[in-house]
């Protein structure tokens, strides 16, 4: 995500990037995108959570989105798809968007505000995607060249970076995090690879797709209370997907431990904590939900998953968010 220090329009990019947080065993567990498509291969090295948004989701996908959602991270703007969505809250038309991914490195449990960018590809073209940018940042730009790729520098301090990466192709977000992408795209930088790249890749199909290998992010701040967070703490990588499936949506997650002995502690502790947080609730929707959840070991891998009625999986996401079931 990216956050308000390190941009103006955080909000225009969190708008897109739908997070649906299921809480699993005391963990926080961040679910996020589908298949792997050509933006992720545009991300450069170094960065250590990647964050990929289906833009085709359209009509009742889009609906059930914002419903997961509660309302709060993908707001109804009155859009029919995500594509609309990020059209009203930014002012560029994607035309028919294919995909959104963002990219950021991170500062222990916290997001580095001076890390973070966001590729969109779509159909639309480049210019006037660029000058849909520009006027959702309220900041005049500079044309410049960095490795022979269009690069456009704020005038302001609160504005974003944008970069063309190719045709319909942009990256936007801070300094860094714009000329390493462009540097990729000119064939003069690494694209992200390692453990993030193979968690990334591990994970299911979804609308929304996620990997970092700085699982302290999606430890929520309660979490010391009810289990050991070393354990998560010291995980190699972890990789998800959130899904839609007919009437049914899903959450998993994939917890890359360092070693089998590793990935048996961890599934261990978190059929602890599920049982702990379990007692803890007060909501039957939730109490139900921690039943539901799935959790297997294979190998140095545990997996956590999640799946029921689209409008159960509201219900828990709402009371999540603390947001007051009706």
């Amino acid at each position: 995500m990216v956050p308000s220090e390190a941009v103006s329009t955080k909000s225009a990019l969190v708008a897109v990037v739908v997070v649906a947080a299921v809480a699993v065993g005391g963990v926080t567990v961040l679910a996020e995108s589908g298949e792997t498509g050509a933006a992720v291969e545009q991300v450069p090295a170094g960065v250590d959570t990647v964050v990929r948004l289906d833009m085709t989701v359209t009509g009742d996908g889009a609906t059930r989105l914002r419903a997961v959602a509660g309302g709060m991270l993908l707001p109804d703007d009155g859009a029919g798809n995500a594509s609309a969505v990020l059209r009203n809250r930014t002012g560029v038309d994607p035309g028919p968007a294919t995909e959104l991914v963002m990219f950021s490195t991170t500062d222990g449990a916290t997001t580095n505000t001076s890390y973070v960018g966001a590729i969109l590809h779509t159909d639309a073209g480049t210019d006037a995607a660029v000058a849909g940018v520009q006027d959702a940042t309220d900041s005049g730009y500079v044309r410049q060249r960095v490795d022979g790729q269009r690069v456009y520098a704020p005038t302001n301090r609160s504005g974003y970076w944008i970069g063309v990466l190719g045709d319909g192709e942009l990256v936007v977000g801070t300094r860094p995090a714009v000329t390493d992408a462009v540097a990729v795209a000119a064939g003069n930088g690494d694209r992200v690879g390692g453990p993030l790249r193979t968690a990334y890749d591990g994970a299911r199909d979804g609308t929304v797709q996620f990997a970092t290998t700085s699982p302290a992010i999606l430890l929520p701040p309660e979490a010391d209370s009810v289990t050991n967070v070393q354990l998560y703490r010291d995980l190699r990588a972890v990789g998800g997907a959130y899904y839609l499936d007919g009437r049914r949506t899903g959450v998993e997650a994939e917890l890359r431990a360092t070693s089998p002995n590793n990935a048996r502690s961890v599934a261990e502790a978190t059929n602890g904590s599920a049982a702990v947080l379990r007692n803890s609730l007060d909501n039957e929707s939730a109490v139900e939900a921690v039943d539901a959840v799935e959790i297997d070991r294979r190998g140095s891998t545990v997996t956590l998953s999640y799946e029921a009625p689209i409008e159960t999986f509201e219900r828990v996401v709402r009371y999540i968010y603390g947001v007051e079931l009706s």
